[in-house]
């Protein structure tokens, strides 16, 4: 039994090895949210903040460029009854203007 799991252990991180080669930049680009250029924000460059919403699943970096459609407020999230939801909102700081040092968010919220 034991030479099984050692064969079937080396098998495994063989596998894994391979896949990793053979595939291992686009695991990493799945990870990784893509680089956006701040001139897809060309009429949101001039607020000293920009808040935007993404889905809980997709990691955000700090040098995340949110996409136009991210920033359309106010974010708003759908649920059944007894359902949880988690929403990820972000706040990006254009790099022609200051940084922040305090932000204050609001949640307005009609569960009864």
């Amino acid at each position: 039994m034991a030479v099984f799991q050692r064969q079937f252990g080396f098998i495994t991180l063989t596998a894994l090895a391979l896949l990793m080669a053979l595939d291992g930049a686009a695991l990493a680009q799945h990870v990784a949210p893509p680089l956006h250029s701040e001139t897809g924000l060309a009429g949101l460059l001039s607020n000293r903040i920009i808040p935007y919403g993404r889905n809980h699943n997709n990691p955000v970096f700090a040098d995340y460029v949110p996409l136009t459609a991210e920033t359309t407020v106010p974010f708003r999230i759908k649920m059944a009854r007894s359902e949880f939801e988690p929403l990820q909102i972000g706040i990006y700081v254009p790099s022609g203007q200051a940084s922040r040092s305090t932000v204050q968010v609001s949640v307005s919220i009609d569960i009864t």
